[in-house]
């Protein structure tokens, strides 16, 4: 009897860790475990990610793989301080792979016990190189696209789904009375907007509704005191 327990409580040990080594393996992120500044125990997204086999960096020391090795000692004391709360540490750094290629990646930290981060650190890390350059790839073509409005046209701006404004920007924006101060009015609501038949109001209403560009939607400025009327066409 003494045996079939210890047998089928080693069995159902083992089952969890082989369950816990399926789920380590499989996730999308590194995960290490270390003490100080050791490695002690990673899977093998970490080792993918440093470009090196697995009983190659356990033992290794955290800062060897930091593009800048001054990182660990910079952040380490700050750290050990947030940890120690029982907070989450994160923080993102360039990582040098074994080929020299340089990737960003994010780290979250958890201590094993808060009060006592000797016994160990969960870390977590997830690339961010692509996300990082698509951004930045994203931005620029903003820049661009800005920099092509400014170029081309008076003004710039953006409507909500009622024809809200919601943005403004260029150079001629003051030539049509139009400023910040009129985000969240429509267009056909400002008292100095003129030109347009009611049902030109409607015909503009239903081809937003459809989801239609348009083009040369005319329309007059009627301000007191100024000299003669100005005509402005948006498209």
């Amino acid at each position: 009897h003494t045996l079939k327990s210890t047998l089928s409580q080693r069995l159902a040990s083992d089952t969890l860790a082989e369950e816990q080594r399926i789920i380590l393996e499989s996730t999308a992120e590194a995960i290490m475990l270390t003490r100080g500044e050791r490695l002690i125990k990673c899977n093998q997204r970490f080792a993918d990610l440093v470009g090196e086999p697995i009983g190659q960096v356990l033992g290794g020391r955290l800062w060897q793989w930091l593009a800048d090795p001054n990182d660990w000692h910079r952040h380490a004391a700050r750290a050990r301080s947030v940890m120690s709360h029982g907070t989450t540490f994160r923080t993102k750094v360039r990582i040098r792979r074994s080929n020299g290629e340089l990737l960003w990646v994010e780290f979250a930290a958890d201590p094993v016990d808060p009060a006592h981060l000797e016994k160990g650190v969960v870390w977590t890390g997830q690339d961010l190189t692509s996300r990082m350059h698509s951004e930045a790839t994203l931005h620029a073509s903003e820049e661009r696209y800005r920099a092509l409005i400014t170029l081309t046209s008076d003004w710039y701006w953006e409507w909500d789904a009622n024809l809200r404004f919601t943005h403004l920007s260029g150079p001629g924006l003051a030539r049509a009375g139009l400023s910040p101060a009129i985000y969240g009015h429509a267009l056909g609501a400002l008292s100095h907007i003129g030109g347009v038949s009611t049902e030109g109001w409607a015909a503009l209403q239903r081809q937003i509704e459809r989801r239609e560009p348009f083009r040369d939607f005319i329309w007059q400025t009627q301000n007191d005191g100024q000299e003669e009327a100005r005509w402005f066409s948006m498209s």
